[in-house]
């Protein structure tokens, strides 16, 4: 049985600028395909798109960029942004702009082939963002009032949107560096009945009656080496507001990304790139708010 296998250079969610990993992930059976990845941030920048194409199961080496497109992204069907390629297959805004919660994106890509134009187009709605963050504590993670060693909970303080299904995504920087650099290690939840409260506020301390509390949204795992903190060490939080269908696709990514072929067929990874079956990837939005602290050294005992 042959399979396609499909690696797209990812953005990072367009955190930081020049960032990207590779995400290797297994789909159904078929021809070569077109792979679309990027978003527009409530950040003031030039967003990103990466295309490329899939290539097979068993192949080695880099994956094959697509050159030569024409991308545009139009923002309530009114102001239309323009692309241009700054390297293979990474496309950027010519100019900068700052993307608004409620305002709908709509991604078109053309792609010039063998002297073939084909169209691609995708759509998404930022979600309002977390107003701020107002606080933030870096402790040892605790279950039933225990330490544990090497690995630590980012517990922010914030107003909770309303929803139970409001979708969350988190990313970390330590001293600057982001160690969340595949969507692999970024974490995502829904708060269920816990949603429109005050994160760590009082009424989840009475939720939690003093044990294991405040409680993390992110963790952060000692034994790595670029996860390693000490009392002093500045952490950024980047908590992303995202669509249900992002939160699922990286759900996908998650279960698929790597797996091994031997133990069947994983389930293939949902696209909001259309027309359907002709390209693979995601193209979204995201509304960001960054809180910051600094590692006390009284939080690390």
């Amino acid at each position: 049985m042959s399979k396609n296998i499909l690696y797209l250079s990812n953005l990072l969610l367009l955190l930081l600028c020049g960032c990207r990993e590779d995400i290797i992930i297994d789909v159904e059976e078929g021809n070569q395909m077109i792979g679309i990845y990027g978003c527009i941030t409530n950040e003031f920048k030039q967003h990103q798109i990466t295309i490329s194409k899939s290539g097979d199961f068993y192949g080695t080496g880099s994956p094959a960029m697509v050159s030569g497109a024409e991308v545009t992204v139009t923002e309530n069907d009114s102001a239309t942004y323009t692309y241009k390629e700054i390297e293979p297959g990474i496309y950027e805004m010519t100019t900068p702009m700052k993307g608004k919660s409620g305002n709908i994106y709509t991604l078109h890509v053309t792609t010039h082939e063998n002297g073939k134009a084909e169209d691609y187009y995708a759509a998404d709605t930022m979600k309002a963002e977390v107003e701020s963050i107002d606080s933030m504590k870096v402790m040892l993670y605790t279950f039933n009032n225990k330490k544990a060693d090497d690995y630590y909970k980012v517990c922010p303080y914030f107003q909770t949107l309303e929803g139970a299904h409001t979708s969350y995504m988190t990313k970390v920087e330590i001293n600057g560096k982001l160690i969340t650099d595949t969507l692999n290690e970024c974490r995502t939840m829904q708060l269920g009945q816990l949603a429109g409260i005050y994160l760590n506020g009082k009424e989840l301390e009475a939720f939690y009656k003093g044990v294991d509390f405040p409680t993390g949204i992110y963790y952060i795992n000692g034994e790595k080496d670029d996860e390693k903190i000490k009392a002093g060490d500045e952490i950024t939080l980047y908590l992303h507001v995202i669509s249900e269908d992002y939160l699922d696709y990286i759900k996908d990514v998650k279960s698929s990304s790597g797996s091994n072929p031997f133990f069947g067929s994983p389930a293939n990874v949902r696209s909001n790139i259309k027309p359907e079956k002709r390209a693979l990837g995601y193209f979204f939005t995201s509304a960001i708010t960054k809180g910051t602290t600094i590692v006390q050294k009284k939080d690390l005992e």
